[in-house]
């Protein structure tokens, strides 16, 4: 069958609205209806000029009807049509294809170029299909031309080429090579290739004609690699394990000369994108030095020889580093993939495939593009450059690593390489484990709901969360709510550079208020906050000066009240106990530090007394093993900086330094729990507690792999947990409502509510916080400023630092009463204190 000229004009001129495949207001539609005889059809393909030129060639008007409406190869027509195509065809009347190509180029708007697709005319395939077999290779590489044309929506030349097609039928053969277009068939990469494949394996070539895939000898694979990257425009991906060879300049598979000359001529080259084992997977392995210089001589090749050439001709080249032992080879255009599968990269190259040439989806008919693997790698590989973390030479070099000679030091050579020649158009890239399995997991369990915020009767949105008349409404938090907010933003930034879809969120809680961490503040981090992040590595920030700070409250039963009236007795039993957990148990206990505290209380209005305790985990402080951020401790010289406006920053730990940060944090809240079960029972003369008889919640901890509870409790609705006041104050034990305003932490932890611990610190004369080089600084309200070093050692020690004071719970609660919501259910009098504020004593 064939698909004649007023098949073409039915097609896209039907007034019926079932077959009419272009809108009633479409520009083309209505100029094509304006083409309404056959001599104007037929000049709209070869202009007027042609036949003016060539007079004898002119059809009468029964030969120009059979022309242009046959469905017939065998007509009268045929003879004059092959003669108009032989003339046409030469390269001095190539002329009269560009000036019917420019009456075409008129007759489309924007909306119908990006409408007007190869797909509305699916009965040219089946015309094709039916041409003699002398012309099928040819014929078969013109559709191919016509489905580029389609897929880059070069509209003008492809109606056009189109109605060539419908009126020449199969002695277009003769003219589709005439390049007369904007983007001729020479531009194709298909052009190039279909020739030589032809040349070197004609036989098999039709292959294509059917299947996206030819398999390849050994021989002709590196040349056909040679070739692709020759032609490639736009993208060019390269993908292997170490790809030694095609970076070496003394292979015969080496691409650098094929690589050089294309970046040397002008070409639409735009990006590089190259594909390989990052060494650091074998840093720990001595018998792999061979496979970390194999890495580092693909680099030194592309330092020495490439660098610069992608410098001069502006074309980006990303190098990503993957932690991949299953890395196929692949080269990449828009048109193709050369193809070699790696099942596992050995020494003896034992687990590797064939070779394979596989065909662009805009050359794959759509059934069967969702079966594609050029689409399927393609966006494989494309997904591996979403998720990885771009470095930074300016910023990502350690100094004591360049002395290393594992893969860690490789790396920050390669980095610093880049940082002295200063170059821009050469990018390195990381992929870390997690962010693959992190992208696969979200794939499976939907949108991440991590940090994601539930309102409640009377917080309607998170940003509500930063207006202080929800919370305690004091000048305190007036000043501390704009500034955590900057935090928010520049972890957000920080994020960001390793995952471009992470986020961070910060809820402040009622209790806002100073630390006495100057560490903390500077910073970024209040008292009294949540801190959650999604990102595709392990990331932790360590001005969050993350502890295990543990509430507990135990119910005595064999607690002898006798003891309270003896304090010094009582005070020697728990000196007794200390040294017990200190020489037999190893543990260490915090009670007389900072706001930290043993309480004995008595419950108001009944006989029972309680114990409650406030304690962190002293190993995770000042030691060098140990998570806040002293001088000199194992993360020290490994955090890295994100640079604020006005001093401010934000430092953080990644990868594995931040994996084995985490790991600790998880460690130690099971061991602050222990050591508060442990000394509990002592003080309750061995008897256990049931679980109705004992609270045991952390309000300084880390609740999951990526979120930070500072002084504040995040537990669900339900939950009762203890809420500290003021010295020789009741605590109170609080029963969270069901109406308060939630967030997700997602892995086990799920919906929480933000709930504090006690009523919070204030310096109501601080007017701004500022950071001035290596010190935080104060303004007051009286003009003056405090000013102190930012060390871990420091404290914020102003005259005006105080516990905010209240009537009692109730007060603090209805004053807070937008932002938390639940019911006191206990109140304990304290009777007996072992803090810094007391030592030993009777509370009077």
């Amino acid at each position: 069958m064939t698909f004649s000229i007023a098949d073409f004009f039915n097609r896209l001129t039907s007034s019926d609205t079932h077959s009419s495949v272009l809108p009633e207001d479409s520009l083309l539609k209505k100029n094509l209806l304006c083409v309404d005889s056959n001599a104007k059809r037929l000049h709209l393909v070869i202009p007027e000029s042609f036949f003016n030129e060539y007079p004898g060639l002119e059809p009468n008007k029964t030969v120009e009807s059979v022309l242009l409406t046959t469905h017939y190869k065998n007509t009268g027509g045929k003879g004059l049509r092959l003669d108009i195509a032989e003339k046409l065809s030469f390269e001095s009347n190539k002329h009269y294809l560009s000036e019917g190509y420019s009456i075409i180029a008129t007759l489309f708007s924007d909306t119908d170029r990006k409408n007007f697709t190869l797909g509305i005319f699916p009965d040219i395939k089946k015309s094709i299909d039916s041409f003699s077999s002398a012309s099928r290779h040819d014929a078969y590489a013109f559709y191919r031309y016509l489905q580029y044309l389609s897929a880059y929506h070069y509209a003008e030349e492809l109606l056009y080429w189109i109605l060539l097609f419908c009126f020449f039928q199969e002695d277009i053969i003769r003219l589709y090579k005439a390049e007369f277009t904007l983007h001729p068939l020479s531009t194709t990469q298909y052009h190039h290739i279909n020739n030589f494949l032809a040349a070197t394996m004609r036989d098999r070539i039709f292959q294509f004609e059917t299947s996206q895939c030819l398999e390849i000898n050994d021989s002709l694979f590196w040349q056909l690699r040679d070739n692709l990257i020759a032609s490639a425009k736009g993208h060019l991906y390269i993908a292997g394990p170490t790809l030694m060879d095609a970076f070496s300049m003394s292979s015969d598979h080496s691409i650098v000369n094929t690589l050089s000359k294309l970046l040397q001529s002008p070409s639409p080259l735009t990006d590089v994108s190259v594909f390989l084992i990052d060494p650091i997977l074998f840093d720990k392995y001595e018998c792999c030095n061979a496979l970390r210089n194999t890495v580092n001589s693909t680099i030194s090749t592309l330092e020495d020889h490439l660098y610069a050439l992608f410098e001069n001709a502006h074309v980006n080249l990303h190098i990503y580093f993957l932690p991949l032992l299953q890395i196929d080879h692949a080269v990449i255009t828009d048109e193709f993939m050369a193809f070699r599968s790696t099942k596992l990269w050995t020494q003896d190259r034992g687990y590797k495939g064939g070779f394979f040439l596989y065909l662009s989806d805009i050359y794959t008919e759509k059934g069967l593009q969702a079966q594609s693997e050029y689409h399927a790698h393609k966006a494989y590989l494309d997904t591996v450059i979403q998720n990885c973390t771009k470095i930074y030479p300016a910023s990502d070099i350690n100094e004591k690593a360049l002395s290393e000679r594992d893969a860690r030091g490789q790396h920050m050579h390669w980095r610093q390489r880049l940082r002295i020649r200063g170059c821009k158009h050469i990018f390195l890239y990381k992929l870390y484990e997690n962010q693959l399995q992190n992208y696969v997991s979200s794939t499976w369990g939907g949108p991440e709901l991590s940090g994601m915020f539930t309102s409640s009767s009377t917080i309607l949105k998170y940003e509500s969360l930063f207006d202080a008349q929800n919370l305690l409404n004091d000048h305190t938090q007036s000043v501390l709510l704009p500034y955590i907010k900057e935090t928010n933003k520049l972890f957000n930034e920080a994020i960001r550079k390793h995952d471009s879809t992470g986020y961070s969120r910060i809820f402040p809680s009622l209790d806002l208020g100073y630390p006495n961490n100057i560490q903390r503040l500077a910073g970024g981090f209040a008292t009294g906050m949540l801190i959650t992040w999604k990102c595709g590595i392990d990331m932790v920030p360590i001005d969050a000066t993350v502890n295990v700070c543990t509430s507990s409250v135990f119910k005595l039963s064999q607690f002898d009240p006798s003891l309270i009236q003896n304090s010094e007795k009582l005070y020697e039993r728990l000196e007794s106990y200390m040294r017990i957990a200190s020489d037999e148990k190893g543990y260490s206990f915090s009670f007389t530090s900072g706001n930290h505290f043993l309480i004995i209380a008595k419950e108001e209005n009944a006989d029972n007394y309680y114990l409650v305790l406030h304690s962190s985990a002293n190993e995770l402080k000042n030691s060098y093993m140990g998570l806040y951020p002293v001088e000199g401790n194992w993360y020290s010289d490994r955090y890295k900086i994100q640079p604020g406006e006005n001093g401010r920053y934000f430092r953080y730990l990644k990868d594995a330094d931040a994996s084995n940060f985490i790991a600790m944090a998880h460690n130690f809240e099971r061991y602050n729990e222990q050591i508060h079960r442990w000394l509990a029972l002592q003080i309750n003369n061995q008897r256990e507690f049931s679980s109705a008889e004992s609270i045991i919640k952390h309000h300084y901890y880390m609740p999951t792999d990526s979120s930070i509870a500072i002084g504040s409790f995040a537990e669900p609705s339900g939950t009762i947990v203890p809420i500290f006041s003021r010295y020789k104050k009741p605590i109170y034990l609080f029963q969270i409502g069901d109406d308060n305003w939630k967030v997700n932490l997602g892995e086990k932890k799920g919906n929480v509510c933000v709930i504090p611990h006690g009523w919070g610190q204030k310096i109501d004369t601080v007017d701004s916080i500022l950071i001035k080089g290596k010190n935080l600084v104060f303004t007051m309200n009286d003009g003056t400023l405090w000013e102190k070093e930012i060390t871990s050692r420091n404290r914020i020690d102003c005259i005006d630092k105080e516990v905010r004071d209240f009537h009692d719970g109730n007060e603090f609660l209805k004053i807070g009463s937008r932002m938390v919501r639940g019911s006191i259910v206990k109140r304990l009098i304290p009777v007996f204190e072992y803090s810094k504020n007391t030592i030993r004593g009777k509370i009077s």
